[in-house]
């Protein structure tokens, strides 16, 4: 199992302090790094005091076989999207997990949000963006570029 990293990939649509509500994207192109079933994919860095309201996932480029993706945390691999269809291109959509259904979750320590593929990955395309309140006032503030 190989465990691939898109976090210096992260676009972060800032604020300039605590209470702000931004989000964090990212893109991963699978046909450029594939992925195994049995691989881990981190996709962005969350901060203490974060607050994810929700992750969308937009098929710009579908897998063209049967494939889903779980996306979570550590703590539930599947928090935020179980599940997830990535067959064929589709609007973004907002998952179904425990998270989403609690409508987010509170970070109180740093983490990462992980995305699981259930199948290999080769084509697939995705645009994937969390909606986040920091709670925390932070000095400075995160800047990611």
């Amino acid at each position: 199992m190989a465990t691939y990293d898109f976090t210096g990939d992260v676009t972060d649509r800032r604020h300039t302090g605590a209470l702000d509500t931004y989000t964090r994207d990212v893109v991963i192109d699978f046909a450029v790094q594939n992925a195994a079933g049995t691989d881990g994919v981190t996709v962005m860095n969350v901060y203490e005091g974060e607050f994810v309201h929700n992750i969308a996932v937009e098929v710009v480029t579908g897998e063209g076989a049967t494939a889903t993706v779980n996306i979570g945390d550590g703590t539930d691999p599947d928090g935020f999207h179980a599940l997830t269809d990535i067959e064929t291109a589709a609007a973004a959509v907002v998952g179904g997990g425990a998270y989403a259904a609690a409508i987010g979750k509170l970070y109180a320590a740093d983490d990462t949000i992980d995305l699981d593929p259930t199948a290999d990955l080769d084509l697939a395309k995705l645009y994937i963006r969390a909606l986040i309140t920091d709670y925390k006032v932070r000095t400075p503030p995160i800047v990611i570029d």
